[in-house]
This record gives C-alpha cells, structure tokens and sequence, in this order.
C-alpha cells in the first residue's frame, strides 16, 4: 500500500499564536503534489523539502474522512504520530493535521482558540482542573452517546473511566496515565557504599537517605533528593492521605510545604529559588548524574529512555514506589489521566471521534507502552508488556500496576 506523509502545520486563527506548528499527521487521499502557490499561507510551515509525498491513495468507502485537525502538547507528538500512522494503514480516507503548542503555554492559548471558533477537532485535555475549565466554559463535548452506541468496552480503562466523569458525563477518551514513582541513580548509590532505595520507605526515611547521599559544591555538587517546582511534588505528601485542595482543612498541604521547606533546610535539595534563578529542570539535573533520587511521574521513563538512546546519560537507574506518609500503605501514590476531548464545534465530529476510539484504544495503548508510559487501557497483552525485559531500564517497571493512585487534582474548574 504506497502511503503519502507530509509535515504540515496548522496555523491559528489569531495572531497571538506565535507557536511554531509542527504537522504530526498526513493526509492519505490528496494529490501527490499540491503546488505550493495552491495551498493556504497560514497551513504551510518549512520548506517544501519538508514535504515527502507519493502517490495518492484511493479512498476506503464506508470510512470517516475529510480532516481533523488536532491539538496537543507538544511533549507527546512523537507518539501521536505513530497512532497517526497506524491509524491510517486502516483508514486512509482522514486527513490528520496536528497543532503542537508547549506546555507552559497550552492552556491560554486554547482557551482563547476554542472559545474563538478555531477549526480544532480534538485537543489535549490537560490535567483535571484544565479538563473541567473545558467543560464548564462549553468548550468540550460529551461523548457518551457515541460510546454507547458503538458499544465502546471501557471495561479496560479500570477507575479510570470513573475518574474522567465531570457531573456523571464523561467528555475526555483517556489515552495514558501518569503514575508517581522514585527515580534513582543507581551508580551515584553504588559509589557512596550506600544501599539503594526501598519502595514504601516514609518521607523521614527518604529525608535521612537525601541527606545520606548529598555531598560535595559547586561542580561538584551531588543532591540527594530533588523536589520539581511544580506544586504537585509538595502537595503529594497531602494527597497520598486522602485530601484535597478543595478540603475545608488544608492543614495538611502546609505540613506538605514545611516538609519541603525542611528538606531544603538541610541542604539535600535544590532550593526553589535556585532551581527558578536557574531554570533548573528535573529531567536535566537527573541526566547530568548529579541527583542521587527524585519522585516524577511515568512519562519521565521514556524521556530517559531517549536520552539513553541518543546517548546523553550512561549511568545506570532504576524505580520503586514513591515515599508514603507515616501511617500510609506502601505504593500509595498520585497520579492522572491524560488524553483528548473533542471540541463542542467540531466540523467534523465523526472523523474526530474515529480517531478519537482508535488513538484511545489497544493500538495507542501499544505505542505508549513501548515509550515507557502506562496506558489508560489496560488489557493482558499490555500488563504483559509492563514487565523487565532483562535489558531495558528501569528493572521494576511492573510496580506501576500495583499502585494505589490518588487523582492529583479533583476535576473541578479554576483550581
């Protein structure tokens, strides 16, 4: 089957998106060369070399198609694009245009996108607080009907099905999870003479072995522990109890703050200050080996897996369950779903629901397995590749299905 791929980008409609648009998505069903002068200036991004075509292929009769354009994170492109792939082997009739936008940027840029009419089809539901902004300001449509009439199982999704209910209707097609765990280098433990971490340790216990392995200045500085400066790093000590940040009682999300005030105290971590004076970053300071340990989420086993790849670290790490506070079962931690909404204005409602079931389904869960995350569907074959394969890091990966997880955030909008 002789398949077409371009890189396109799709512009916004207002001029404060000055992001760079990155095509993750090809269509399978225009001519093999749309001369350049053709084509609208603001769907065009790069040189026409970026541009790999070939034949057209013929459409598939009874199949969505038309164009979806979608908008995600720029972090998950690379997986994006191969549920993109796939999916067209099955389906080449939709044409599939991806709109990229940082992190940091993400969520003003797509209030202001979908709430001005911006022919987006699917976009990244972010954490729960942006999922239910979503919903409440109309921006997201229920999917339930389209579940139930094509018998869609959610049966594999677990809790997590449950946990995407916004006022009992579910508006989000969980793609993957994000599970907590602790990361560490196992060479900087080895050289100290120090016995590695233990899953389920207290975060007194944690606090002693950061302040076990940190030694050294300047250059030469090696931390014991890391806490990133996004609030969810401090809040867990809170959230692995039970709470919320919508509690009456938020005593306990200022015991989590004083333990990392503590923490800094004794000079085992990076102080907030430097890491913003600094723009220190966990994923850096991890892969230059100069942090013995730190708690991140699933998503970082694949971002060290790529370094490993391209060759940026040569040490060797390893996971087990998250730090638990006192009086706390072992592998108790937080964690959240992740994946797309559909725009309440989509043009093209079957075609993005198409996708949608696809990219949310086995085949996606398959593409996110390999990069190391766990998948929001969950079947055997899955389970089966959650498991050390005696040469890919890390060693325990299998402990992140025996977790208890905690919703980071409960969904509820402008939290």
């Amino acid at each position: 089957m002789k398949r077409m791929k371009k890189w396109l980008g799709l512009g916004l409609a207002f001029a404060m998106t000055a992001t760079a648009l990155a095509g993750c998505g090809a269509a399978k069903n225009e001519p093999a060369a749309t001369p350049a002068a053709s084509m609208p200036a603001d769907t065009m991004a790069g040189d026409s070399k970026d541009m790999e075509t070939d034949a057209p292929m013929a459409e598939e009769p009874g199949l969505p198609s038309g164009k979806i354009n979608i908008a995600m994170l720029n972090d998950e492109s690379a997986n994006i694009q191969q549920i993109i792939d796939s999916y067209h082997m099955i389906n080449p009739n939709l044409e599939i245009n991806c709109i990229e936008i940082p992190s940091n940027e993400y969520m003003d840029k797509m209030i202001v996108q979908l709430s001005g009419n911006a022919d987006i089809d699917l976009f990244w539901a972010g954490n729960n607080a942006q999922y239910s902004d979503f919903i409440s300001k109309g921006l997201a449509m229920p999917l339930d009907d389209l579940i139930a009439r094509d018998k869609v199982d959610m049966t594999p999704y677990g809790i997590t099905y449950d946990g995407i209910k916004y006022e009992g209707k579910v508006y989000e097609m969980p793609i993957r999870n994000s599970i907590w765990v602790l990361y560490y280098n196992k060479d900087l433990f080895d050289a100290a003479g120090v016995e590695y971490p233990k899953g389920g340790m207290t975060y007194s216990e944690y606090r002693e072995l950061a302040k076990k392995m940190t030694s050294g200045s300047g250059e030469n500085k090696i931390w014991g522990g890391y806490i990133h400066t996004w609030p969810i790093s401090w809040d867990r000590y809170a959230i692995q109890q039970g709470h919320t940040i919508i509690d009456t009682d938020l005593s306990p999300f200022v015991d989590a703050l004083q333990f990392r005030l503590d923490m800094e105290a004794d000079g085992s971590i990076m102080p907030y200050t430097e890491q913003i004076g600094t723009s220190a970053s966990y994923k850096t300071e991890f892969a230059k080996g100069t942090l013995a340990m730190h708690v991140m989420g699933d998503f970082h086993i694949g971002q060290l897996r790529q370094l490993e790849k391209d060759g940026e670290i040569n040490f060797n790490w390893d996971i087990v369950s998250t730090p638990v506070p006192d009086g706390v079962s072992a592998n108790t931690t937080t964690g959240m779903s992740a994946g797309f909404c559909s725009n309440s204005k989509s043009k093209n409602v079957d075609g993005a629901w198409d996708f949608l079931k696809y990219a949310s389904g086995e085949a996606g869960a398959e593409v996110y397995v390999k990069s190391g995350y766990v998948p929001a569907y969950i079947n055997d074959s899955i389970k089966a590749q959650l498991t050390y394969d005696g040469m890919t890091a890390p060693e325990n990966i299998g402990i992140l299905l025996d977790q208890k997880v905690y919703m980071e955030y409960p969904a509820v909008p402008g939290i």
